[in-house]
């Protein structure tokens, strides 16, 4: 019998979760992705949870998980999350600043084998860069402009979890237009000629055109892809490699530029689902 069938069984993961922290994403989580096989080279969906999970956690003290909500149908189970904790500890190189950080959002699971494979939805954006700030990783509101006190570089995966909602990979047919894959310059240009330098910088990879990020006052990425129609752009924030398909709101790991930058010049073709060689 699944393990997740009913709010029960959501219990049980809470007070595993409560006293075991990672390790009970390693015992509870299926190596299935809720929407997504891993591939023998990639790393089991537990694994890769519990390993990113891990590291937040050894930086975030009192943490508490509460569920709400449950409702089981079509053998699968969905529902609320709140998610809290005290930044207290070093957090991908930004140190503990103390305040109370909070993530919510709605989740679905479905039972595989005697484990769960698990979805959260599309948090968005406001909500991704307020828990940012939390951990002093994002500036405040009013500083967004100015290079972030604590440059950190955040794990593409983390990104893709907090972005996306999804650990594994959400199909994307545009990969194939990518043609430029480092920049030729490390400024927006019409940031520049308005008298600011934004730090967080996107590049167009159907023609190398720099413009900055959505958090930015001007959106001149935004604007970009939606003036050409070029769907999918690569950060190029400190040695972030991060691609996102705007045309289908998918997000792709670094490994997936170099393996798209390895077909460009090499004889092994490109697997389009996964983005790996085949």
């Amino acid at each position: 019998m699944p393990r997740i069938v009913n709010e029960a069984d959501v219990a049980e993961f809470i007070d595993a979760f409560h006293r075991d922290g990672a390790n009970a994403l390693r015992t509870f989580l299926a190596n299935d992705y809720f929407e997504y096989v891993p591939g023998p080279d990639e790393r089991p969906a537990n694994e890769a949870i519990a390993d990113e999970a891990q590291k937040v956690l050894e930086a975030v003290s009192g943490v508490s998980l509460q569920v709400s909500s449950v409702s089981s149908d079509d053998g699968q189970v969905t529902g609320q999350f709140v998610l809290t904790g005290t930044h207290a500890g070093v957090l991908w190189g930004a140190p503990a600043t103390g305040r109370r950080v909070t993530l919510a959002g709605r989740f679905r699971a479905r039972p595989v084998d005697n484990r769960f494979a698990i979805n959260v939805e599309e948090l968005g954006v406001p909500q991704v860069v307020a828990v940012l700030r939390e951990f002093a990783i994002v500036n405040s509101a009013d500083e967004m402009h100015r290079p972030p006190v604590h440059p950190v570089t955040i794990p593409d995966f983390v990104l893709k979890l907090l972005f996306t909602g999804r650990a594994g990979f959400r199909p994307c047919g545009h990969l194939q237009l990518a043609t430029v894959f480092e920049p030729a310059t490390r400024i927006c240009r019409e940031c520049v000629a308005t008298g600011t330098n934004w730090p967080a910088l996107r590049m167009c990879l159907v023609c190398g055109y720099v413009g900055c990020c959505d958090t930015a006052t001007n959106k001149h990425m935004k604007a970009h892809t939606e003036t050409t129609g070029h769907p999918i752009y690569r950060s190029i924030r400190y040695d972030e490699q991060w691609i996102w398909c705007v045309a289908d709101g998918a997000f792709y790991e670094g490994v997936v530029l170099d393996a798209l930058k390895a077909a460009a010049v090499g004889p092994a073709p490109l697997d389009r689902r996964s983005g790996h060689e085949s």
